[in-house]
């Protein structure tokens, strides 16, 4: 059963891309239709829905990669609950975005545009974490020319070689 688990597990980082694909597209809905005014809301209020389904299923694959162990606990916790998160803002984004009542304006942007951005940024983060169990924390900078690798690393340029994943 374990193989089995590992077996599904192991497309995790092939699915996860599903949701993120899926959210970026209903940014874009959110742009043009602010741009042209044009109401995209029941393809957005989708895309809320299926970021959300998928999102639960990537953290499922997830979860039965994690069991495979060899990750920091930390930042597998980190990116674990992040992506629950994720889809949980998802739902209450469909849920804003569908009703009038809830998704109010403060001038021209409404709750929901709001709640999009934080869920950006939320699956950034918890992206930059997964990126980070499968590439270690040195994968962005290692190449970073030197200048650059000061200011993110606040001086600290070696790379140490036991920071590269298992």
């Amino acid at each position: 059963m374990q193989d089995l688990s590992l077996f599904f597990g192991r497309f995790h980082p092939l699915i996860v891309h599903i949701p993120i694909g899926i959210i970026v597209f209903a940014f874009v809905l959110e742009l043009v239709g602010t741009i042209t005014q044009v109401n995209y809301k029941k393809a957005i209020v989708l895309a809320y829905l299926l970021t959300a389904i998928s999102g639960a299923f990537a953290a499922f694959i997830g979860y039965l990669l994690s069991t495979s162990g060899g990750y920091d606990e930390s930042t597998l916790g980190w990116h674990k609950w992040l992506g629950i998160l994720a889809s949980l803002i998802s739902l209450v984004l469909a849920k804003f975005k569908s009703s009038t009542r809830l998704d109010k304006s403060f001038g021209k942007i409404t709750v929901s545009q709001v709640g999009l951005a934080l869920l950006l940024v939320v699956i950034s983060i918890t992206g930059h974490l997964g990126g980070n169990l499968t590439h270690g924390e040195t994968y962005l900078i290692e190449y970073m020319p030197g200048s650059l690798k000061q200011i993110f690393t606040s001086g600290n340029t070696e790379i140490k070689e036991d920071s590269k994943p298992l």
